[in-house]
């Protein structure tokens, strides 16, 4: 039974794993935010915001003290932190944003709690599904090209409103040509 444990153990902690997820990424400054492209802040922004689209983000409402739900795609997309692993692996964390409210999680979607970055390869920061971006790269940028394809048809038939850095997002790529109705 040792032999057994032993052997987990030495696996689990084998040569070649992804580096780990931190529990709480430390907050980030607008100092680093501005060291990132104004693209790749829209690609990861972009990516954070297709695989929650089909969600609700539960926020908790001082005001009123009571929970509210929120269509994701009527909701910022916020920077939290950024990690620099090393010259291939970067960390972005991100978390949904609305006025005066804290958010809380996302409800009935693919809980991502940031965007990794592997040799210019995406793939989703996530507790629930591990993405093995290293061996598998052809797979997961096939998991993202498909989260992008449905989000990209959701948003063309979304009829209702969107924040406003979506919408220019949307129109800037071509998915919705006339403007649609957007939330302040």
């Amino acid at each position: 039974m040792r032999h057994i444990i032993l052997f987990l153990v030495i696996c689990t902690l084998g040569c070649g794993s992804p580096p780990s997820i931190p529990e709480t990424p430390p907050k980030t400054d607008s100092v680093i935010e501005k060291k990132i492209s104004g693209r790749r802040l829209d690609s990861l922004k972009w990516l954070y915001y297709a695989l929650h689209f089909r969600g609700d983000a539960l926020f908790y409402d001082s005001a009123f003290h009571k929970d509210v739900m929120i269509k994701t795609v009527n909701c910022k997309v916020e920077l939290m932190s950024h990690s620099h692993i090393n010259q291939d692996t970067s960390f972005y964390y991100f978390t949904f944003a609305d006025s005066g409210k804290i958010f809380k999680y996302v409800k009935g979607a693919f809980n991502v709690k940031g965007i990794g970055i592997y040799k210019e390869q995406y793939y989703p920061l996530s507790r629930q599904v591990i993405f093995n971006y290293q061996k598998n790269s052809d797979s997961t940028a096939a998991f993202i090209k498909k989260i992008d394809s449905n989000f990209r048809n959701y948003l063309k038939n979304y009829k209702y409103d969107i924040t406003p850095w979506l919408k220019s997002e949307a129109v800037r790529r071509k998915i919705i040509t006339s403007p649609t109705p957007s939330s302040s």
